[in-house]
């Protein structure tokens, strides 16, 4: 599988339905070029200052994201991923709209994903003593498995935007397998089964500012960080087209918007679309019984 790799005057070369296909691209500078990069430098600086002090803001201010992990502790990033992915999910429209204007026309209107990523991923010698801790951080604080997106209820033609914030680097990097793009692979859960032959890998390696496209459905995981820099990325994610679910996988359902509704007035009801679907109906049972088992259980404790 060979990588686009496009400069600011040639991003309209790639489109999602190539995306959707397989195809991969990398968007140099693309956030800088968006007028996008120092917003989110900022808004990543306030979070660590929130949670660090002013001490630590000005310390990975002057030595960079790469070396987030001199100035904070894993402690703090546990504290920070998510405080960040909330405040940048505020506006995730407009995170992803400059992107997207700038890309080749698609035949479907694509819908934005409602949740911004973050992955803040530390050198393997801090990561280590908190793996078993933070096995629901997978992707986000510690490495992630090979896996397809739609194994947990993103949709099959959703589109990974992968945006480095800081360098990345072989030894810290993301991995696609595109030899078993359109083969099945034996599962553990949501993710491949250890042992299952992925074919030769793809590392990608990434300037700030630089932004990734590749299909949610490609299997793709994490590599274990051996570099003495912290690996910081965040991701969007769009659809092409309205989402469409596995309808029997996982539970991690999130609202997809509407391009065009959610830039208008109509904001309201650009997520309907996903809204109906099964994935939806499903996410919201869950959770629902997930809350009577919690109050049962808070209930039983009182009554002890």
């Amino acid at each position: 599988m060979e990588t686009e790799v496009l400069a600011p005057d040639s991003y309209d070369r790639i489109s999602l339905d190539d995306v959707v296909r397989g195809k991969v691209a990398v968007l140099t500078g693309c956030l800088q070029h968006a007028g996008l990069f120092d917003d989110v430098v900022a808004a990543t600086l306030d979070v660590v200052e929130d949670v660090g002090g002013i001490a630590a803001r000005a310390a990975v201010e002057r030595d960079g994201f790469e070396k987030l992990h001199h100035h904070m502790g894993m402690e703090e990033a546990i504290k920070v991923r998510p405080r960040l992915a909330d405040r940048l999910s505020d506006d995730v429209v407009g995170l992803v709209s400059p992107i997207l204007a700038g890309l080749g026309r698609s035949a479907r209107s694509p819908y934005i994903c409602g949740q911004v990523y973050v992955r803040i991923i530390m050198p393997e010698d801090i990561v280590a003593g908190y793996r078993s801790r933070l096995r629901g951080e997978a992707g986000f604080l510690v490495p992630h498995s090979p896996h397809r997106d739609s194994w947990f209820s993103q949709g099959t033609n959703s589109i990974n935007l992968w945006m480095a914030v800081g360098r990345v680097s072989a030894g810290n990097s993301l991995l696609v397998y595109p030899d078993v793009y359109h083969t099945d692979q034996g599962r553990s859960g949501n993710l491949v089964h250890p042992g299952e032959p992925l074919g030769r890998p793809v590392r990608y390696e990434l300037s700030p500012g630089d932004v990734l496209l590749f299909h949610g459905d490609h299997v793709h995981s994490s590599e274990v960080n051996i570099t003495e820099d912290t690996r910081y990325v965040i991701t969007a994610r769009v659809s092409v087209g309205a989402p469409k679910y596995n309808n029997k996988e996982g539970s991690s359902w999130v609202p997809y918007y509407h391009w065009g509704l959610a830039e208008s007035r109509l904001r309201a009801v650009s997520s309907m679309r996903s809204r109906a679907t099964v994935a939806y109906l499903r996410r919201r049972v869950l959770s629902r019984l997930s809350s009577t088992l919690s109050r049962g259980s808070s209930t039983l404790s009182r009554g002890k």
